[in-house]
């Protein structure tokens, strides 16, 4: 998760971003949008 300020008005800087890891977070989006199941049923 980037938890930085995200700066719309300038050049992007990928050093000056902060991103931190959170326990689970992989499945998230899973629980959020159950159709990306299908996607990844898919790849496999």
């Amino acid at each position: 998760m980037i938890t930085s300020q995200i700066v719309t008005d300038a050049v992007s800087n990928p050093l000056n971003k902060e991103v931190v890891t959170l326990t689970g977070a992989l499945f998230n989006n899973y629980e959020a949008y159950p159709v990306l199941w299908l996607r990844l049923c898919w790849l496999l």
